[in-house]
């Protein structure tokens, strides 16, 4: 997920948006988590922190941050 910086939609409308959507897709099809790939540590751990409880997967992807996840 990614902002144009001259757009008028905030980050959290976005999220949350997308959050509705993995939330309907789960009663549709059975998926169980929301996946995100944060851009650097310091974004894994806004993801991490309140209001969002992102939590880590075990295997980390290389040179970026790990991948977190949400159940859903």
């Amino acid at each position: 997920m990614a902002r144009n910086a001259e757009s008028d939609i905030e980050g959290m409308q976005l999220m949350l948006t997308a959050l509705g959507l993995a939330r309907e897709a789960k009663r549709i099809s059975g998926l169980v988590a929301f996946a995100l790939d944060p851009h650097d540590e310091e974004v894994s751990m806004m993801w991490q922190e309140a209001p969002w409880h992102f939590r880590k997967c075990k295997a980390g992807s290389g040179d970026r941050p790990t991948r977190l996840y949400l159940p859903i």
